[in-house]
């Protein structure tokens, strides 16, 4: 694992660093760097307004580079980034995702979090990538199979988020974007919890708005876990990816 990224984003003693998740880490090579972020001009007016907002917690689900650039300008707004993205690199082109862009806005976020002071007691901002499905891929052998998703489990439960003062999420998601079906697991379970559920498009006229979060089908249900995680390759980073191999070849006799 590069440890200098690693570090800067899930320093020790940090509790939200329990959550975050080293796949992408496993790359080698990586390493702090400065420079601009993706998109950085169109977020920053935005995100700058987020922090009159003491009892809110950030759910980011923006293309992986977005996702890290809202993230840290969100670190100098009183509020600790929590990469969430949990697939490996490609070992070339045949990628269902490119992972190359996000890999260097870790770096270069690492490179601009390494030089703030961030509270302790910061609250999370949650970091996903909303092409965690491969947009467009087929799995075909040889290709490399790094699609993802998450799960519950990947988050803090309600009941521990109010227990830290934090009683409203907040999901940050691109123009025309719906709440994913993964992230309705997530968002439905912190709203039975107490918590409130907030919507935000960034560039939007309008305020972010209160939703109540539909019940998903096979709430809870070890069955839909299961099933969802067969259809993903697992790695020993502790992630998805995987190369699709040749499928076998029998001989036939007579």
């Amino acid at each position: 694992m590069s440890n200098d990224c690693w570090d800067v984003w899930a320093p020790e003693g940090v509790v939200w660093s329990d959550w975050a998740k080293p796949a992408p880490f496993s790359a080698p090579g990586l390493s702090l760097l400065p420079g601009p972020l993706a998109a950085e001009e169109t977020y920053a007016p935005y995100v700058a307004k987020l922090v009159a907002y003491p009892d809110l917690c950030l759910v980011v689900d923006l293309p992986g580079p977005e996702s890290v650039t809202v993230g840290v300008l969100a670190a100098s707004q009183g509020y600790r980034p929590v990469p969430l993205v949990n697939t490996t690199g490609s070992p070339g082109s045949s990628a269902a995702i490119n992972t190359g862009p996000l890999l260097g806005a870790l770096c270069t976020g690492a490179g601009r979090l390494a030089g703030m002071q961030i509270a302790a007691d910061a609250r999370p901002a949650f970091l996903l990538d909303s092409e965690r499905m491969g947009r467009g891929y087929v799995p075909s052998p040889r290709t490399y199979d790094n699609r993802w998703m998450t799960f519950p489990q990947d988050f803090p439960s309600g009941n521990f988020l109010l227990s830290r003062g934090i009683r409203r999420a907040m999901l940050i998601v691109g123009q025309g974007g719906n709440i994913a079906d993964d992230l309705l697991h997530v968002l439905y379970g912190w709203q039975e919890s107490g918590m409130s559920i907030l919507y935000e498009v960034p560039g939007d006229a309008m305020a972010p708005t209160s939703v109540s979060v539909p019940r998903p089908s096979a709430f809870k249900s070890a069955v839909r876990r299961l099933f969802a995680m067969l259809g993903f390759k697992r790695n020993a980073a502790g992630g998805f990816g995987g190369m699709i191999p040749e499928p076998s070849q029998s001989r036939g006799y007579g």
